[in-house]
Parts: C-alpha cells; sequence; structure tokens
C-alpha cells in the first residue's frame, strides 16, 4: 500500500509540473550591438504574456536552433575589418517577469556568462510621451511614444492600442498597449516585432525566475562594473608581465547603467575602467 501512494504521488506530481496555461506569444528580433561594429548580435526572442502577467526571454539556445554566434564584422567607422564577433548563447535564456498588478519585474541574468542571479525591481519609472505620430506594423496601427535618458539611453517605441496589455520586450512597459518595436538614439538596441500567436506553456516554464543570489538593481549594475574591472584588471597584470600582448582597455557599454555611471557618460560617450578610477581619486 505504502508503494501504490508512492506512485500515486510521483504521478500526481508529475502530471501537476506538466499543467499548461493559455499565453498569447508574441516574436520579436533584439538586435543589440553593445560593441560599436557594424553589426550587433539579433537575437530570437519571445514575449508570453496573459491578463496579468508577462515573461520575455531571450539568449536561448532553443530559440537560436544552434549553441553560438560567430560572424567577422567591421568596426563602424572603418577602422578594423574581419573582427570576430562571438557570443555563446545559454541553456535557458535571460527572463524578464512582469506582474502588472504589483509593478514588480523579476529577472534572470548571467554575470559574465558564468553564473546566474535574479534581480528584482519595482516601479520602474519610463516617463512615457505618448505621440499622435503612427504607423503600421503588420497589421496593427502603432503609435509613437519616447523616454529620455533611461539609465543612460533615450528610446522611442512603438505600441498598438489594438492589443491592450501593459507589457512589450525586455524592461518596456507601462503603455495602454503593447509594444511591438523599440530603437534607442544611438542605434544600438533594435527591438523588432516579427508575428503574434497562441500558445501553451507549462507552469514551470513561465515561472518567475529564481537563483541563490539576489540583487536590487543597484547592486546587480554594481556588481556586474566590479567584475568589469576585474577582468581590466587582469588584463594590465598579464600584458606587464609579457603574457599579453599590450592593447587598449575594452570600453564598458552595457545596455543601462547606474547613476554614477551616467554621470561619466554625460562626458564620455562610452566607460572605460582609467575614466572610472579617475573619478574615484577625485571624490
Amino acid at each position: 500500500m505504502k508503494g501504490l501512494t508512492f506512485y500515486f504521488i510521483l504521478f500526481y506530481s508529475f502530471c501537476f509540473s506538466q499543467e499548461t496555461i493559455n499565453l498569447t506569444e508574441v516574436s520579436y528580433t533584439f538586435d543589440v550591438n553593445l560593441s560599436n561594429y557594424t553589426e550587433g548580435i539579433p537575437y530570437k526572442s519571445r514575449l508570453y504574456y496573459n491578463d496579468s502577467t508577462s515573461l520575455f526571454i531571450y539568449n536561448r539556445i532553443n530559440f537560436e536552433g544552434t549553441d553560438k554566434f560567430f560572424k567577422k564584422v567591421g568596426d563602424r567607422k572603418g577602422r578594423v575589418n574581419g573582427i570576430h564577433l562571438l557570443r555563446n548563447y545559454d541553456e535557458e535564456g535571460y527572463k524578464f517577469h512582469l506582474n502588472f498588478n504589483t509593478k514588480e519585474l523579476t529577472s534572470r541574468e548571467v554575470l559574465m556568462e558564468k553564473y546566474e542571479v535574479t534581480v528584482k525591481e519595482k516601479n520602474i519609472e519610463f516617463n512615457w510621451v505618448i505621440t499622435e505620430e503612427s504607423k503600421k506594423i503588420g497589421e496593427y496601427v502603432c503609435y509613437k511614444a519616447t523616454t529620455q535618458n533611461f539609465r543612460g539611453r533615450n528610446y522611442e517605441v512603438w505600441f498598438t492600442y489594438d492589443i491592450p496589455v501593459p507589457t512589450g520586450p525586455w524592461k518596456f512597459h507601462g503603455l495602454p498597449g503593447l509594444i511591438l518595436e523599440v530603437h534607442d538614439d544611438k542605434n544600438i538596441i533594435n527591438i523588432t516585432f516579427n508575428n503574434i500567436k497562441q500558445n501553451n506553456k507549462t507552469k514551470a516554464y513561465y515561472a518567475i525566475p529564481t537563483s541563490k543570489e539576489v540583487y536590487n538593481l543597484k547592486e546587480y549594475l554594481k556588481e556586474r562594473f566590479r567584475l568589469y574591472l576585474a577582468y581590466v584588471n587582469n588584463k594590465k597584470a598579464m600584458t606587464a608581465t609579457g603574457q599579453m600582448r599590450n592593447s587598449d582597455p575594452i570600453a564598458y557599454v552595457n545596455i543601462e547603467y547606474n547613476e554614477e555611471q551616467i554621470k561619466l557618460l554625460d562626458k564620455y560617450q562610452q566607460i572605460e575602467y582609467h575614466i572610472y578610477e579617475e573619478s574615484l581619486k577625485k571624490d
């Protein structure tokens, strides 16, 4: 009898874990060019939503159908050709889960492509300005909205009243309709709409991201930059000991910045490690 009870519990648990929910799936291309090359990395991304939550995912192996992106590209200013642009895709992907009612955003991020962390944010302020400018994206009439200096970048987005859900790709949300397109004014972040359809996903697939390490946004951006500085200092040490040829430091270019880094962006297009170190000496 105990054995029968065990197998019943096991069967029940399996069935519950496979329980599906009805979602709308939106396919986007999330093109990110953080290295200022002639091309960025065109991630295949998905947004899933229902009437109260949404989940955006990109940098996922099964979306891409391969485990890496590799291509030779050039420098935007034409100084260098044949740069090897490589990106290893992640098994699970970067995830952004939004609760429409509580305004809580819970993200799965990966630091230095080595370990995952959970980042929690609430009541993100975009300060949207909705304009009367419109255009059609697919079959949808969309209107332009803008936000200035959202964590170091200016964005324009296109949303549609035809789909009245307050969400969109990546962290973008808070408009009276689904966001179908996003561009920043430096041509670094470009998100474009592909298609929309109904889909079923398991509750486990759609669950809020969790990991052992949990950060708020300020802590996460600080740790991300700390790891970058550690990488640069290690590169300097290897150059000094002859283990690496001398080269210019790689600029720190991120999708979003903290307040201290934004102050540096007012003076410099990109944040380089020596600029940051000099600013600390003056404080």
